[in-house]
């Protein structure tokens, strides 16, 4: 809408951003339009920044004469998007927070807390309640074998994130998401 074209938008732009790997991109996109491919031909290079949503709808743009207006809805869904992600990321903080410490914690007590008690209860020979027994051998099973829980913690961590980067596992995890009260409710407040 500035009235410049195109090839010299994008060469003041990459010219003048601060950053090595949006210039290289920026250009990378200006040398393709002045070899003689469309924007949108241009953008489709570079899918890692670029999907295929935003290529098609630049594409319509282009052949209905209204690059203008489709680009500047595009940057407002993006913008709204990423304003959308820091809401969830914000919403998922806190519950994320209290679960590790609430972890810590309980390991603390595993490992240190609840064997100075055994030796004391040990020490008086009283006879204990189940849950409490239940709760020593509990400790002492951690103390004995922390590193076999700790491998199959980090093995659960490492085959999880696997599988949500599967198609399957993304749509699992999106659906898991999204039944989730505190991503629910950031999403009702962004559409209102």
């Amino acid at each position: 809408t500035a009235g410049i074209p195109l090839v010299q938008s994008f060469e003041i732009i990459g010219v003048g951003n601060e950053k090595p790997a949006v210039q290289k991109l920026v250009l990378s996109i200006k040398s393709d339009i002045e070899t003689g491919n469309s924007l949108h031909q241009a953008l489709a290079k570079h899918p890692l920044y670029f999907d295929d949503l935003f290529v098609n709808l630049v594409e319509a743009g282009e052949h209905a004469g209204a690059l203008e207006t489709v680009l500047e809805k595009i940057a407002t869904y993006k913008e709204k998007t990423e304003a959308l992600k820091k809401n969830i990321k914000k919403a998922l903080f806190y519950p994320a927070a209290v679960l590790a410490v609430a972890i810590i914690v309980t390991v603390i007590l595993l490992l240190f807390v609840i064997p100075q008690f055994a030796k004391v209860f040990k020490k008086v020979g009283a006879e204990l309640p189940l849950p409490t027994r239940v709760l020593v051998a509990t400790s002492e099973f951690t103390v004995a074998y922390w590193w076999l829980i700790l491998g199959v913690l980090i093995g659960s961590i490492v085959g999880f994130m696997r599988y949500i980067n599967t198609p399957d596992g993304r749509l699992w995890w999106d659906r898991v998401k999204m039944r989730l009260p505190i991503v629910g409710g950031v999403f009702q407040r962004v559409a209102l």
